[in-house]
């Protein structure tokens, strides 16, 4: 029987020409939550003869286009006994399998069956009841998902970088929440790599998780607590969350909290830089940062379920930040021709007032007949200060600044959706639009540096639609158009305005198919990526004597043209990806006066930046034992004839073309009475990464020791220690032709003061858990980021 289901499953049939009555229900396992995928079959009681056949959605949910007299139901999945019921009119069928032990048992001590399947393009890789159940929290259990890998603190996409996060339909605001969220609460994971037409033209991939579901009501709710304490320096982060969730039939209503105290202490790093004009200026630096921040969020809200067909819901975020504060102290020698010219001890205070972020978002979901309705909406307000007191002592004696930093964020954004069937496939279609404004203030008491004030102001409206069609023995073959208008407005004091509108298409396409096994997947898409608001602002910073910062306001979209080709067969999996990023945006540094001074800013590369990657990974499961491999390269291609004094012809050819060598290595053993054990490994060689050459190789070696009490396994203590040789940083070297500059160490793509050579423990209990029925994705999260990204703390470097 299972093995005529299969092969019935691999021709799917889509339509039926018999007229009759619509009919479904759903897959349930014998603790209630739906199965997915589950394939359900109709066979007539006369004779056993086939007559129909579908796959269940993502939530065990089913339907046939119409009802046949005198039949049975037959449904078949991976780890369950096949299940049989009559057929019933309506869509109340109700399935219930059961495990099949025999077959569970058997795989204990052979490769287990794989849970990663290719679907439409995404990567779905089922976590609950697999190995990936007991990884931790989600953001462990996301480093060790096919398709995904961690590069330092950050989680990426293989290929695509920094994803944006949906929890259950939400799109994720704070992503510390993938902290708090326990592997043991997901379903399963989708992974897409070339996210189509109804998402946001920013979006270079998305993370889609499912958490598990209860049928039971009532309170539920879980604590977490955290400290992640480095071994070379002060830097301590102590975490704490509070969930609690009270369900009675068709109301959930939520509440949460967290509190985390961010501490560090004396984090030292070198800066060595090389500026020629008509001389050559070198100057060698120390930096030593200290900081101190306390940060808290409050959400509360409430989902309602009208009937299967209807929900709808509110939440509000609320975030505060009762202390901040960060002190820089640098040390300077500056050399002109070789000779000394000055030393320069600097120490920065900085002190900040944050107002939210503050988010109201609303949704509705709704089914009438075939007609699916989505529909979200959001509001964001934020405000941020930052008052910096700058004393600098040189040769001549001892200077004080006193500068003042406020910045004002607004959005307010929409997002409506329609799918409905058509033909083979599925039609869906819907408008975005997002409102944005943005005001900035920079005063400070320094005669070489201005006052400056400016008001952003953009209005975004997207109208997207996508097909995506089966066609038998052949495959699934998906393309969507985005169509976006931007008007854009920059106005500052004593600087010319900037104004554009812009309209511009973004197609895709995508073809899925499946050979002997061997599942693929071809996709195209044209993509953007916008600056942030930070980068866009016109007035300058001072930092210290020898560095200022500044934005650009005229700087570009990214254009970005991708081709991604992808394939899984069993526990092996290829990807391939080809970029051709127009406009690219990057830091760049020029010269700013004779004396030494150089400006940081932003600047839009005039030559197309080309960027290759291939990756192969191999996931073994056997018995106890999972393994997630990740071997990989990362190449890019582009060259620059850069001004440079010290040369004959005054240009030098200077190349971004150093490969990147990846191998990611995940281990770990499911033990009895709740015990696991990690190894896990990341390798990255030095390469170019944008202008920057990463000069030594990065190794991050870590071991996690994990125990799960009580009767349901809902109280979990971690122990992990991180990079145990102390070989988890990279030296980079900026060179820009007339300027180099060389930090060592530098952690992450954002060189922040945060080292990886760290212990973290924490505990973690759940009670009465379940999934967190809120559906509303946050029509403006893209847009947040842009407004949030890139902060008003400058740095030297």
């Amino acid at each position: 029987m299972k093995k005529t289901i299969t092969i019935l499953l691999a021709n799917l049939i889509f339509a039926i020409s018999a007229q009759a009555q619509e009919f479904g229900g759903k897959v349930l396992s014998d603790e209630g939550e739906g199965i997915p995928y589950a394939g359900i079959a109709i066979f007539a009681m006369a004779d056993s003869s086939f007559v129909a056949v579908t796959l269940a959605d993502a939530d065990g949910n089913f339907r046939f286009e119409n009802y046949y007299e005198n039949t049975i139901l037959v449904a078949s999945s991976v780890g369950y006994s096949d299940t049989q019921v009559k057929a019933e009119r309506g869509m109340s069928n109700i399935i219930t399998m059961k495990p099949d032990h025999e077959m569970i048992s058997a795989a204990v001590f052979t490769v287990e069956l794989p849970k990663t399947r290719l679907e439409n393009g995404a990567i779905v890789t089922r976590v609950k009841n697999s190995v990936l159940e007991n990884a931790g929290s989600a953001a462990d259990a996301l480093a060790k998902i096919p398709g995904m890998m961690r590069m330092g603190d950050d989680l990426q996409v293989i290929g695509k970088g920094h994803p944006v996060y949906y929890i259950n339909g939400r799109k994720v605001q704070d992503e510390s929440e993938l902290s708090r969220l326990l592997s043991s609460e997901i379903r399963e994971v989708e992974v897409i790599s070339n996210p189509g037409a109804a998402y946001s033209s920013q979006a270079r991939a998305v993370v889609r998780i499912k958490t598990t579901q209860r049928t039971d009501e009532g309170l539920g709710g879980s604590v977490n607590i955290s400290d992640i304490q480095t071994l070379r320096n002060g830097n301590n982060l102590l975490a704490s969350n509070i969930k609690l969730d009270y369900r009675y039939k068709g109301l959930d209503v939520f509440i949460g909290g967290t509190y985390n105290m961010d501490y560090l202490h004396q984090y030292k790093y070198t800066l060595n830089q090389t500026t020629r004009t008509e001389q050559e200026f070198k100057l060698d630096g120390e930096l030593n940062e200290s900081a101190r921040q306390a940060r808290e969020n409050i959400n509360i809200g409430a989902n309602y379920q009208f009937n299967e067909n209807h929900s709808a819901g509110i939440r509000f975020e609320k975030g505060f930040t009762s202390h901040r504060s960060w002190k820089t102290i640098m040390d300077n020698t500056a050399f002109v021709d070789g000779k000394l010219y000055e030393k320069v001890h600097s120490e920065n205070n900085i002190t900040g007032k944050d107002n939210g972020p503050s988010l109201l978002n609303g949704y509705y979901s709704g089914k009438i007949k075939k007609l699916s309705i989505e529909w979200d909406a959001d509001w964001y307000s934020s405000s941020t200060r930052n008052l910096s007191d700058i004393t600098e002592t040189d040769q001549t004696g001892t200077s004080t600044y006193k500068s003042d930093n406020f910045s004002k964020n607004s959005l307010i954004a929409s997002k409506a959706t329609v799918s409905h069937p058509l033909w083979k496939g599925t039609i869906s279609g819907g408008t975005q639009v997002n409102f944005i404004r943005r005001d900035n203030m920079y005063d400070i008491d320094n005669d070489r540096i201005r006052d400056s004030k400016s008001e952003a102001r953009e209005d975004n409206v997207a109208l997207f639609a996508e097909y995506s069609c089966f066609f038998p023995k052949a495959g699934i073959l998906t393309a969507g158009l985005r169509y976006e208008f931007t008007s854009f407005r920059y106005d500052s004091v004593g600087e010319d305005d900037v104004k554009s509108n812009t309209s511009r298409f973004y197609p895709s396409v995508s073809f899925a198919t499946e050979i002997k096994g061997l599942q693929m997947s071809l996709s195209y898409s044209i993509r953007t990526k916008k600056p942030t608001y930070n980068e866009l602002r016109s007035g300058i910073a001072y930092a210290s004597r020898f560095t200022l910062s500044t934005g650009n306001p005229k700087l570009k979209d990214e254009i970005i043209h991708g081709v991604n080709l992808s394939m899984r067969k069993g526990v092996f999996a290829f990807s391939a990806d080809y970029q051709r990023r127009l406009n690219a945006i990057f830091d760049w540094t020029y010269p700013y006066d004779d004396n030494g001074t150089v400006l940081l800013s932003m600047t839009n590369f005039d030559k197309p930046l080309d960027v290759f990657d291939a990756y192969l990974v191999a996931s073994p499961s056997v018995g106890i034992f999972t393994s997630v491999n990740v071997v990989g390269i990362q190449c890019q291609n582009i060259s620059f004839n850069l001004d440079d004094p010290a040369t004959e012809t005054g240009k030098r050819l200077v190349k971004y073309n150093k490969p990147m060598f990846i191998f990611n290595s995940s281990n770990y053993l499911r033990l009895k009475k709740g015990w696991q054990l990690e190894l896990n490994s990341e390798f990255y060689s030095k390469a170019h990464f944008g202008n920057a050459l990463l000069t030594n190789n990065y190794w991050d070696l870590s071991f996690a020791v994990q125990k799960s009490c009580l009767r349901d396994k809902n109280l979990t203590f971690r122990l992990s220690i991180n990079d145990i040789f102390k070989t988890a940083d990279f030296g980079a070297l900026v060179d820009l032709g007339n300027y180099q500059l060389m930090q060592n160490p530098v952690n992450g793509q954002s060189r922040g003061p945060y080292e990886m050579h760290r212990i973290t423990f924490s505990v973690k209990y759940t009670f009465n858990a379940r999934k967190d029925r809120y559906n509303g994705k946050g029509a403006g999260r893209e847009m947040i980021q842009r407004l949030y990204s890139g902060g008003t703390i400058v740095k030297e470097g």
